[in-house]
């Protein structure tokens, strides 16, 4: 077993900040001309068109802050894992159980918040 792959959670939570980030910083009309569907959680293609500026700032700021806070937890806690346990197949499991707890802990209330801003 890998110590990467105690890190797994992390690096998905990175990627899905960034991905939010970037969609959000999408033009309108570069929006406009797309085909695809958009949908991260409450916010759809629909409502990107609808936001304003303010809204979109305080959103990113959001999901920031959220994405890193719970990246360096995750971090932490594959850290301890590799560091201070042995690694095998139950350990990964404890630890990807750990991580994916607080990965929901953090980002429900995000998507809660979301929610009332959209």
């Amino acid at each position: 077993m890998s110590v990467l792959e105690y890190f797994l959670v992390p690096e998905l939570i990175l990627d899905f900040g960034i991905c939010l980030v970037c969609v959000l910083y999408i033009k309108k009309d570069a929006l406009e001309k797309m085909k695809g569907q958009i949908e991260f959680g409450p916010i759809t293609k629909e409502t990107l068109l609808e936001m304003t500026p303010g809204i979109k700032k305080q959103i990113v700021k959001s999901v920031i802050i959220y994405s890193i806070i719970a990246l360096l937890i995750t971090s932490a806690i594959g850290a301890a894992f590799t560091k201070w346990v042995e690694p095998t197949l139950l350990t990964f499991f404890i630890s990807l159980a750990a991580e994916s707890a607080v990965t929901v802990l953090f980002f429900v209330p995000l998507f809660k918040r979301m929610k009332k801003m959209v």
